[in-house]
């Protein structure tokens, strides 16, 4: 089988794809399932619970009760990869699936369950993700939260030690990432 050529001539066959993915999930945001998912797993918001919401959903995973805008219409099976056309059939069954393959996740943050599972599911460890997001911070709150715990001149010196400092207090549980 020949080489796949996109039919844009600039684009890239990676950019063709990310192009026909990003459709399909805008479309998916206007599927009736994810609709009534959202109709049929709401409860009216307590009368002792501040806000001007009407409704509020409990995540799939930690049972917690949260507004809408806190929360997200989750695959239970991800849609998956979509990098060609023989990824394409069953990234479309997974992604418009039945109200059964839906659930709902809280999505409020970076702790939240969606968060997690999206994590999980493209395999980055919540370590991972802590000394991603520690890499993100300027050097001087990098050194900071290093000082701490000890650590300065030649072990901060750099981003790649930082990171390895960051890392080790996290897996001797000295610091929570």
């Amino acid at each position: 089988m020949d080489e796949f050529k996109s039919p844009i001539a600039h684009w890239t066959p990676s950019r063709y794809w990310t192009f026909i993915r990003s459709a399909l999930r805008k479309a998916w945001g206007k599927y009736p399932a994810k609709f009534d998912v959202l109709k049929n797993r709401r409860r009216n918001k307590p009368k002792d619970v501040v806000g001007k919401h009407k409704f509020e959903y409990q995540c799939a995973e930690c049972k917690n009760w949260f507004q809408q805008k806190h929360i997200a219409v989750d695959h239970i099976i991800p849609a998956g990869k979509l990098q060609g056309f023989d990824d394409l059939p069953q990234f479309c069954e997974n992604l418009f699936t039945s109200v059964d393959g839906l659930q709902i996740l809280c999505d409020n943050g970076s702790k939240s369950c969606h968060k997690i599972k999206t994590r999980q599911e493209r395999g980055i460890s919540e370590t991972d993700y802590a000394v991603n997001c520690f890499a993100k911070e300027k050097v001087d709150k990098q050194k900071g939260i290093l000082l701490k715990y000890g650590y300065s001149g030649a072990d901060v010196s750099n981003l790649t030690k930082r990171k390895g400092v960051y890392r080790t207090l996290i897996e001797e549980e000295k610091i929570n990432g």
